[in-house]
């Protein structure tokens, strides 16, 4: 992808550089990415970011937020949803 990565992420990055959009559910794919974008603290690069706020941003256009945790106990949906606001991602 030709992404740089700095502050030691390398691995981490390249980890996560080779799945994109693989999951099998939009929950599992919103977690892996919500995950990331909290692993990441901000200090990747903006490309990954970006990439990450996209699939997230389109996941949740296609579902409700309560729809897609509906299944999960409630403290993951919860921790979920905490961290996305976090991201500033959902209100």
């Amino acid at each position: 992808r030709g992404i740089e990565y700095i502050n030691g992420m390398d691995i981490f990055a390249r980890f996560f550089d080779e799945t994109y959009e693989c999951f099998e559910t939009d929950l599992e794919e919103l977690m892996w990415r919500t995950l990331e974008m909290v692993l990441d603290r901000g200090l990747g690069p903006q490309a990954v970011r970006d990439e990450c706020t996209r699939i997230i941003n389109n996941i949740l256009a296609r579902n409700s937020f309560d729809d897609l945790v509906r299944d999960i106990p409630e403290d993951e949906a919860s921790e979920l949803r905490r961290d996305l606001k976090l991201l500033k991602l959902i209100e």
